[in-house]
């Protein structure tokens, strides 16, 4: 991320968190977008093409687990020239009103939300960078080139019930960025910034937003996105750790010292690395097919521990099938 975005952000943060500890009477929200073709800045020096944003809040949690309420977004068609933006920018009542249109929740009967009780200080906030951004001081240089966000939180818990049954509340925050609205529906009649490309909003707003279906709708279709690109690597990786396999049972054994070298640098065998070793160095003192089978079985378990998280894990043990399969 850009290195004004970045220390904008940790100076709200670290406002935010100290201030915290003191502010309970007022609330602080702010925001501040950029769209520009290049936005040059002095303090620090640094150029910038593309979208920027920061959206900080600072205010009391009180007892109950409320927050009050704002809500912000900000929608575009995305284009650098003649940019049609619009964006939304609205705390206490006028949040909610904003946000309530189309909702299944009904916040005025809702005592849960109601600013009442001891108050303790939270931060809420956000920066995101779209595009390329480049930093120009001397003794810290940056470059970004692509997306990059950052968000972080410090709310302190509050609490619903007596007794035994008393129990914990933690307050409602929700923020979102979506870069794939196409430009024809980023912008349209209805004002309301509620189909937005980027939205921010708090306490009973926050609830609000949480029910409307093009939310929901859009963090299914990310959920399910997720488990199926999830499922497609596995797929991707049982298949090359079963060649892989298939390739070691015919390496000799002077083939095997290259292959285990190699997956311990490819992070293959992490946690078995020193093991293998030992395992292998006593087959080579005293070969029996039981040493052997001792270091190929754990050499085995590691090719076989799969993750479908880390899509360059699948090309890592690819690389890895490769070079088995050539030595066999």
């Amino acid at each position: 991320m850009n290195l004004r975005i970045n220390r904008s952000f940790v100076v709200i943060l670290v406002i935010g968190i100290l201030s915290a500890c003191t502010t309970t009477n007022e609330v602080v929200f702010v925001t501040k977008s950029s769209l520009s073709i290049a936005e040059i800045e002095t303090t620090p020096a640094e150029v910038n093409v593309g979208y920027s944003r920061v959206e900080g809040y600072l205010a009391p949690a009180y007892e109950n687990g409320a927050l009050p309420p704002v809500v912000s977004s900000i929608r575009s068609d995305g284009t650098l020239f003649s940019p049609k933006i619009q964006q939304l920018y609205a705390t206490g009542a006028a949040a909610n009103l904003l946000a309530s249109s189309s909702s299944t929740y009904d916040y005025t009967n809702d005592r849960a939300e109601a600013l009442i009780g001891e108050k303790k200080g939270m931060f809420f906030g956000t920066s995101t960078n779209l595009g390329f951004k480049v930093g120009l001081t001397r003794n810290n240089p940056s470059i970004n080139i692509g997306y990059k966000r950052i968000e972080a939180s410090y709310i302190p818990l509050g609490s619903s019930g007596e007794g035994g049954a008393k129990v914990d509340v933690y307050p409602s925050v929700i923020a979102s960025i979506d870069t794939t609205i196409p430009a024809t529906t980023a912008v349209d009649s209805n004002p309301d910034g509620l189909q937005v490309g980027q939205y921010f909003a708090t306490g009973t707003a926050a609830k609000i937003m949480a029910t409307k279906r093009h939310v929901q709708a859009a963090f299914e279709e990310k959920a399910e996105s997720a488990i199926a690109k999830y499922r497609q690597e596995l797929t991707k990786q049982n298949q090359s750790a079963l060649h892989t396999l298939k390739c070691a049972a015919f390496l000799n054994d002077d083939k095997w010292p290259q292959v285990l070298e190699a997956a311990k640098a490819s992070k293959l065998l992490i946690g078995l690395e020193s093991v293998i070793t030992q395992k292998w160095q006593a087959y080579e003192s005293n070969k029996t097919a039981a040493n052997r089978q001792e270091a190929i079985k754990l050499y085995y378990a590691g090719i076989a521990d799969v993750d479908g998280s880390q899509s360059t894990y699948s090309a890592v043990l690819e690389a890895h099938r490769t070079l088995v399969c050539s030595l066999a």
